[in-house]
């Protein structure tokens, strides 16, 4: 064919050809012989691998990323020794904790959405055999449930996946109503599969997004319980030392802190107070069910990796203001006394000392009798007069605060009481404390009263002036509090505790801990349930999906194929320009289906102009 011949005037036309004559089967008398087209079973598993496998090992692998890492506390951890964090992540039971990255996890979530939506196509590729296999079992009964032209176009589409075939199946509905043909039921089930499919993808690609939402690190505390031969000696309890220096006094009163009078390692005592010792420390808790400050002597610089419980003493002090009747009232500039005889046995002129700081313990509640060394009592009393240079508290307006142009006075009457208790420390703070159950039978053991206050009694040029100092800060707070008494005996009491646990450290040593764990801290994904076995359950359909349509495209009959084959792409591209190839000529492959496989393609497509519009013609060839 030349240029002359595709004239404006004579629009290309492709002719109805005559196809050849079959040739006859030995033995089967006047039946056809067919050539089956080949590629059936590489074409149906290809479309397999990439759907069914794909979206099975994706979710599968997710799975197993998230089971092979997953992170519990255990049975081991100590209710003690469990943080509010500890105990909810434990008890969320909608939420794994995983030890991988959560970058990691959404990766995988992510690729099974993209791929959801890529492979719709070979979804439809495969649903295109039973379709086309249908219209092959009708098309022998030659009925009008056979696809129109426009319909069979709507089929090429819809095998092709995609909303764009959608788009023009629900325009043929809604714009061609009352001139369209019958729908063939192939083309609506293929549509309704479409619809299917792609609904499908897209809830992977919403579960996707649901699981990126939730998906976070997080830190997590991962929690080992500690061999009890490796337990560290973070308790506390009487020396060796003073256990023999003791033990021919055992009904005595004498404290190994005071033997004859002498304070035990001065040094440690300071040491110890001023948080420099190697041996002790002094750590303040407040307890929030009994309201009582203590201070507890424990280990200088435990292993804040390990979580622990262990025995010590701790000493609590509570103080009631008697400034009032006790008639602190200054008299002159050179006076300031105070009688408490309506209270205690107490009183004196504040100025009377240098410091104007008085005090004085007692060995009951009375307040009646002094308690004077060697003698001991747990708890133990005492009463403190004091003054505080300043006019710090002159803004304050508290019956029981005396304020003055000299300065801010008050008197205290109070108790300390030396506790043996359990303790336990999570993260390097202490978390918790209870009486020990070993020392329920020894409460008032006057012996645990004198190794502290004792050590006071024999040196108090060593403890008053770090006692005046506590007063000093709490009286600078007075002005900005809003109770000024609540204030003060939150403050001092638990200051002098402090200090009297200093004193009496010396006596102390080492003691196993009760129960010990390691805390591991580690940034973890915190994977939410519902949105994962959302993705993984998606993915599962899909592949399910896939694995039946291929089932079922492996059973389709002969023919099928060659009906898939041809009215894809090429083969409908075969059909207007290759004559008596595209017209049925029987081939192996679809190339077959043109003459340029064959060495004979010397025609050409081009795109010209005639009466009907532009359209195609061919040029050259023979």
């Amino acid at each position: 064919m030349s240029l002359s011949e595709l004239s404006p005037k004579q629009p290309y036309t492709v002719e109805q050809a005559t196809p050849p004559p079959p040739t006859a089967r030995p033995g089967a008398g006047s039946e056809p012989e067919a050539r089956v087209m080949s590629g059936k079973y590489s074409s149906i598993l290809i479309a397999f691998a990439m759907t069914a496998l794909t979206m099975t090992i994706i979710p599968a692998a997710l799975l197993c990323l998230i089971f092979a890492n997953r992170l519990t506390h255990g049975a081991t951890l100590s209710v003690d020794l469990q943080t509010p964090v500890d105990t909810a992540q434990g008890r969320a039971s909608g939420i794994y904790y995983v030890n991988i990255s959560a970058t990691t996890l959404v990766f995988l979530s992510s690729l099974m959405s993209t791929l959801a939506s890529v492979l719709v196509a070979s979804l439809m590729l495969l649903f295109s055999y039973p379709a086309m296999s249908r219209i092959l079992a009708k098309s022998r009964l030659q009925g009008d449930d056979l696809p129109t032209p426009f319909q069979l176009n709507l089929l090429v589409q819809l095998f092709r996946g995609g909303l764009g075939a959608l788009w023009s199946w629900l325009t043929y509905l809604v714009e061609w109503r009352g001139k369209r043909a019958r729908i063939a039921t192939e083309v609506n089930l293929t549509a309704a599969f479409s619809v299917a499919a792609i609904a499908l993808g897209l809830l992977i690609s919403v579960a996707d997004t649901w699981l990126h939402l939730t998906t976070q690190s997080v830190q997590y505390s991962r929690i080992t319980a500690q061999p009890a031969v490796e337990h560290h000696e973070y308790g506390r309890g009487l020396s060796e030392y003073c256990v023999q220096a003791m033990l021919p006094r055992l009904t005595g009163n004498r404290s190994c802190t005071a033997m004859g009078g002498n304070l035990l390692n001065e040094s440690d005592v300071f040491n110890t107070l001023y948080d420099l010792s190697p041996a002790n420390r002094i750590h303040i808790f407040n307890d929030t069910i009994s309201r009582h400050t203590y201070a507890l002597i424990a280990a200088p610089s435990p292993d804040p990796a390990i979580d622990f419980t262990a025995s010590t003493f701790a000493l609590s002090t509570q103080c009631t203001l008697i400034t009032r009747a006790c008639n602190l009232r200054l008299s002159s500039s050179v006076s300031y006394p105070f009688d408490c005889k309506s209270v205690i046995d107490f009183g004196g002129d504040l100025f009377s000392s240098s410091s104007a700081f008085l005090f004085r313990m007692f060995n009951s509640s009375a307040g009646s009798d002094t308690l004077t060394y060697p003698d001991a009592a747990n708890p133990f009393y005492w009463a403190l007069a004091s003054m505080t240079p300043g006019v710090y508290g002159a803004d304050v307006e508290d019956p029981e605060i005396d304020t003055t142009y000299k300065g801010t006075g008050t008197v205290l009457w109070c108790n300390t009481t030396v506790h043996e208790v359990v303790y336990s420390s999570v993260n390097g703070s202490v978390a918790g404390l209870a009486p020990s159950a070993a020392a329920a039978g020894r409460v008032g053991n006057t012996t645990l009263g004198g190794l502290f206050a004792q050590a006071m009694e024999v040196a108090p040029g060593f403890w008053q002036p770090a006692a005046r100092d506590a007063m000093q800060k709490a009286v600078l707070r007075l002005p900005e509090a809003r109770d000024p008494a609540a204030m003060l005996l939150d403050e001092f009491p638990a200051e002098f505790s402090r200090i009297a646990a200093a004193f009496g450290a010396p006596g102390l040593g080492p003691r196993e801990n009760v129960e010990e764990q390691v805390r591991g801290s580690l940034i973890v994904a915190s994977v939410q349930v519902a949105p994962l076995f959302m993705v993984v359950v998606l993915g599962f359909m899909y592949a399910l999906l896939a694995a039946g349509l291929a089932v079922v495209a492996l059973c389709t009959g002969e023919g099928v194929h060659d009906a898939v084959a041809k009215l894809g792409i090429s083969g409908i591209v075969a059909l207007g320009f290759e004559r008596e190839r595209g017209l049925g000529e029987p081939v192996e492959k679809i190339e077959e289906l043109y003459e340029e496989w064959a060495g004979k393609g010397t025609a050409r497509v081009s795109i010209r102009k005639t009466e009907a519009g532009w359209g195609y013609g061919i040029v050259g060839g023979k």
